[in-house]
């Protein structure tokens, strides 16, 4: 049953980008970058990627995914949809508050992985959860094509809370 859910998830996820991305129909208005995690919580560290679509001068979607770090344990991924609201500074310069909406999965158990990762997966080992995120974000245009991205965001669930900065380059296309 919990794959059944897992399963509805990335399906919903999946055509709410795909209906994003089939309505793109100008220049400059999609993008797609990543980035690097730095959590709150017992070192961790991670990496990320992410795909944006600009609706208009000031609203823009994200999908994004997170694969996070604990000691070279795996302990955790995330995938979002993300809204931003754009509020221009400068014509280089961006600030923008964030919500969105998600999955993540959390290790239950934090034994460490030896050798092959994948050989020593156990789904009874790992929690999935619906989650929310408020944040805010920072994208400074390098060059019309490259821009580099700093956020700070808060990811909630039942009983998961974290905090983590990311930092990134993103390539508008």
């Amino acid at each position: 049953m919990k794959s059944f859910y897992i399963k509805l998830a990335i399906i919903a996820f999946a055509a709410i980008t795909m209906k994003v991305t089939a309505a793109a129909q100008g220049e400059d208005n999609k993008s797609a970058g990543v980035n690097m995690v730095i959590g709150s919580q017992r070192n961790i560290i991670g990496v990320g990627a992410k795909y944006r679509y600009n609706i208009n001068k000031a609203f823009r979607v994200e999908s994004s995914f997170n694969y996070l770090y604990n000691n070279n344990i795996l302990n955790k991924w995330d995938l979002f949809e993300n809204a931003h609201l754009l509020i221009p500074v400068h014509n280089q310069l961006r600030i923008y508050p964030l919500a969105g909406l998600g999955i993540l999965q959390k290790r239950k158990n934090n034994y460490p992985v030896i050798e092959d990762e994948w050989s020593n997966y156990d789904e009874s080992d790992y929690s999935i959860f619906w989650a929310f995120n408020l944040g805010a974000g920072i994208d400074y245009r390098i060059t019309d094509k490259l821009i580099i991205n700093l956020e700070l965001i808060q990811k909630s669930s039942d009983n998961i809370n974290y905090t983590y900065l990311s930092t990134g380059i993103i390539y508008r296309f």
